[in-house]
């Protein structure tokens, strides 16, 4: 491999790994505080709060992220309206959804 390309593989990486840690703390910073709230509700004593939520976590923990992630970035568009907007940025943000929701469930076991 030469040098050249290796550099090129390298900024790429790096680049990426930007991305990715915008991504971790956006995810971080609305499932921490949304799991909160979904272990209240999970702990509450009233049905009509306690069965949605519990549907909720038999969802998110039962379908695979890759499935979550798949639905949360296509469906909007197959069903007509795109509520993400185009390129990279409505990428991020139906990512950073998926993510905060999926993991809200998990934090929401280790609250409770």
């Amino acid at each position: 491999m030469s040098s050249t390309v290796f550099m090129k593989m390298l900024v790429q990486m790096l680049r990426s790994s930007g991305s990715t840690l915008l991504l971790f703390f956006l995810t971080l910073l609305i499932a921490l505080p949304l799991g909160l709230l979904v272990a209240n509700g999970r702990m509450s004593r009233h049905r009509w709060l306690n069965w949605p939520v519990r549907a909720y976590l038999l969802i998110m923990r039962g379908t695979p992220l890759m499935l979550q992630l798949i639905g949360f970035m296509y469906i909007p568009g197959i069903l007509g309206h795109n509520i993400w907007g185009g390129g990279d940025v409505g990428r991020m943000t139906a990512t950073v959804v998926a993510f905060s929701i999926n993991y809200a469930c998990y934090f929401s076991v280790i609250y409770r």
